[in-house]
């Protein structure tokens, strides 16, 4: 019974699982323009040499099952373009599954060469994607693939000559320019509540003006009130 009820209760925790990792698009997620910072770690005295180089991706889907882009090495104090590589990402049978392939300009997409295959899951401890396996670049080794927010993700290779290299990527996010009362309204309505509220307060401390007097009669008209009219002679 006791038994039964584990495996029921581990098929749950699998399925939750599987139902996690098929909402996770891969695509989705690395659209748009990224920043790279690399170093180079010597995983024997843990020491970090940082790269004069800094890496930019610019990607978007191609159909409904890839995504193409670049990648450009620029020099971190001029921002000159070093080199460049043309990416291309091809789906398996879900967005969180696939092939990560680099290529030059002139290469057709059946030359294009895959850095290393990716199954993106959930980690259950801490809820991070990560994926990782064998790196096929110039030096090979493994390599681990880590998203720990929707703008953030860190990928490290670790190498055979006791070296591990650490992309750090950063999505460049665009604001939208706001308009003009998007800048400004709020100030407006101060500016405006401020004018009412003056305005009423000057209305409430001044005094309502006083009754003018009517004109005390003067002495021909009091005459001419009170003579009596003259009889004929």
């Amino acid at each position: 019974m006791r038994t039964s009820a584990s495996v029921a209760l581990l098929a749950c925790l699998c399925g939750a699982l599987a139902e996690e990792v098929a909402d996770f698009s891969f695509a989705d997620f690395f659209q748009g323009e990224w920043v790279v910072e690399r170093s180079t770690v010597d995983i024997n005295t843990n020491v970090h040499i940082y790269d004069e180089t800094r890496g930019r991706y610019n990607m978007s889907k191609a159909g409904d099952h890839g995504m193409a882009g670049e990648y450009f090495a620029e020099d971190t104090v001029t921002g000159d373009v070093l080199s460049s590589l043309i990416v291309r990402i091809e789906f398996a049978h879900d967005p969180a599954t696939g092939a990560f392939k680099t290529g030059a300009e002139t290469d057709e997409p059946s030359e294009f060469a895959t850095l290393f295959n990716f199954a993106f899951q959930h980690e259950p401890h801490n809820g991070m994607i990560i994926s990782h396996g064998e790196y096929h670049g110039a030096k090979g080794g493994h390599y681990q693939f880590l998203i720990p927010s929707p703008d953030k993700w860190v990928l490290t290779v670790y190498q055979e000559a006791g070296e591990a290299v650490v992309y750090l990527g950063q999505k460049v996010v665009v604001q939208n320019e706001k308009s003009f009362f998007q800048r400004y309204g709020t100030m407006l309505m101060l500016g405006g509540f401020m004018l009412v509220n003056t305005f009423m307060q000057k209305k409430v401390r001044t005094p309502p003006a006083a009754a003018t007097p009517p004109d005390a009669p003067t002495k021909a008209t009091v005459e001419e009130i009170t003579d009596e009219p003259k009889k004929d002679q």
